[in-house]
């Protein structure tokens, strides 16, 4: 008796787009391979499970790093005990014998992923489904259904930790030199996946800082000395800038950079701005999602955080909530780098009140350390005395960015460069004149300047000024703590990229400069003179 069930259906698949794929990962195996795996592409991806042992295989050869070539998988095959198993030469050879295009490449991996996700769909609410035919009226189990439903739907979306992939020590293959997912920096000080949080007071300029640094981005152009690997797309997001004020920064970088006509259009089409003022929490995630998979950016500049956080910033649950289960998600795949603008909560300078060092400023400013945490980078904007002028802090893996500063030599007047983690920079003070106003406008971008003179010495003894990157690290004078030498040593070479040698060398002069001190337990602190001197901008 025919009870009105569905006969058996065969689940969605396409054997030949997954031909295809094996045939571009013979052709060009480890650029392809590299491209799957981003893809998150397994081998029980594949619908023909003939086809998942060929690419377990070739994922295997990959993360060895040895060529991917027919005669190479064969051996593997054979070493495996699954040649046989998958149909020996004339299956290896339908398979090759196909002749797309590696450039064909990115279509066939997006069919095998699509079709697979949607067999992983059909298993995962199969179960639901029956259960749904079966209610039995019970209170609770609806939301049990529900809760199943969402927990299995989040499985196929991000990934469950079973599916993870797991790699063993040693498995990693060390990044080229000109590794394509490196965006910023001399070695990889920003890349495709990383969070970046940048740190300023309201009323600094932040704004001007991402614009311009994103204009420059879109031209492969270097930023205040930190190099730009190629031309990079951003998605700026923001909730504070009138049309008005983007339009005058927007002029004021074109015009400050002489953009030639052909650069002013590669901006154009590389820089991209939306104003979100309304969305806050999941609601922006959910907007991040559709605006990053439509516009495909390298860079998403998120203006400011508090605006999109929907949630208390010092709360780390809240924010790890937002960071790692919100924005991370959408970013799952390591595609763009996320630029975070942060305000402060409050000044970082004023009467009274010493400035705050690097290691200890952005811990604060980031309102809960899970921020600084989850950044792989921090950059800070330290105002100095004079109106205008700035510190540029690379304040976490600065080293990385690889700027240089030109600095004489002592007692031989040759200029030398110097690697640094404070770049010197100012507001721009230049005007021109435009047809049709009556008044100069100022152009309103960033420009470096000279460093700070050196502190001349008092008495030939030993003077430092500001920034000494070995007097920060010590615990303050008025500090009821203090910290044993090996410690401050450590804290020097992971917070500041300080040697051993060039630390003890240090830590000789400052101790005779009666800068720091000692005390019974050998614990050591500044003194109140080295406190005056750590605090100078």
């Amino acid at each position: 008796m025919n009870n009105g069930a569905h006969p058996p259906r065969e689940l969605p698949h396409s054997l030949e787009a997954e031909e295809n794929l094996l045939s571009c990962c013979f052709v060009d195996g480890n650029d392809v391979v590299g491209k799957c795996v981003a893809k998150h592409i397994r081998p029980d991806s594949f619908y023909n499970p003939k086809h998942g042992i060929v690419y377990e295989r070739m994922l295997d050869l990959y993360h060895r790093q040895v060529s991917i070539e027919i005669g190479v998988v064969t051996e593997e095959l054979k070493a495996k005990r699954q040649f046989e198993k998958i149909g020996g030469y004339p299956f290896l050879l339908q398979v090759s014998r196909q002749i797309p295009t590696t450039a064909q490449a990115n279509y066939f991996i997006r069919q095998v992923f699509d079709l697979a996700t949607i067999r992983e769909m059909i298993r995962q609410f199969s179960g639901t489904i029956e259960k749904c035919y079966g209610f039995s009226g019970v209170s609770g189990e609806i939301s049990e259904m529900l809760e199943t439903a969402r927990t299995r739907l989040d499985r196929i979306e991000f990934g469950a930790d079973e599916h993870s992939e797991v790699q063993p020590f040693g498995s990693f293959p060390l990044p080229d030199e000109n590794d394509p997912t490196s965006l910023f920096g001399r070695n990889r000080y920003i890349s495709r996946g990383d969070g970046v949080l940048i740190v300023g007071s309201s009323g600094m300029g932040k704004s001007v800082f991402n614009y311009e640094w994103a204009a420059l981005a879109a031209l492969g152009k270097p930023f205040l000395g930190i190099e730009t690997k190629r031309p990079l797309k951003s998605l700026i997001i923001q909730s504070e800038d009138s049309d008005g004020d983007v339009s005058e920064i927007c002029f004021s970088i074109t015009v400050a950079h002489q953009f030639t006509d052909e650069e002013r259009e590669q901006v154009r089409a590389n820089v991209l701005f939306i104003h979100e003022k309304v969305a806050r929490g999941d609601a922006f995630i959910a907007k991040l999602r559709q605006w990053c998979e439509k516009h495909k950016p390298d860079l998403v500049w998120i203006n400011p955080l508090h605006a999109y956080a929907g949630c208390d910033i010092t709360d780390a649950t809240l924010m790890g909530n937002f960071l790692r289960g919100g924005i991370n998600v959408v970013n799952r795949h390591d595609l763009f780098a996320f630029m975070v603008v942060h305000h402060t909560p409050k000044p970082i300078t004023g009467k009274g009140i010493p400035d705050k060092k690097w290691h200890e400023f952005m811990y604060e400013a980031a309102g809960s350390a899970e921020l600084v945490n989850w950044a792989r980078a921090v950059i800070t904007i330290k105002p100095t005395e004079s109106e205008g002028k700035f510190n540029i802090v690379l304040a976490k893996r600065g080293r990385r960015a690889g700027v240089m500063l030109s600095k004489p030599g002592a007692g031989d007047g040759i200029t030398r460069l110097e690697p640094t983690l404070k770049i010197p920079v100012q507001h721009s003070t230049e005007t021109v004149m435009i047809t049709g106003r009556k008044h100069p406008f100022h152009l309103t971008h960033w420009e470096t300047r000279d460093p700070d003179p050196e502190a001349a010495p008092e008495g030939g003894r030993f003077v430092e000024q500001y920034p000494d990157h070995v007097l920060i690290v010590y615990y303050p004078a008025g500090a009821t703590a203090g910290a044993s030498l090996s410690s401050v040593q450590r804290q020097a070479s992971e917070n500041e990229g300080i040697g051993r040698t060039t630390f003890y060398r240090r830590h000789r002069q400052l101790l005779e400069a009666e800068l720091v001190t000692a005390n019974a337990e050998h614990l050591l602190r500044r003194t109140e003179r080295g406190d005056a001197l750590a605090s100078m901008p």
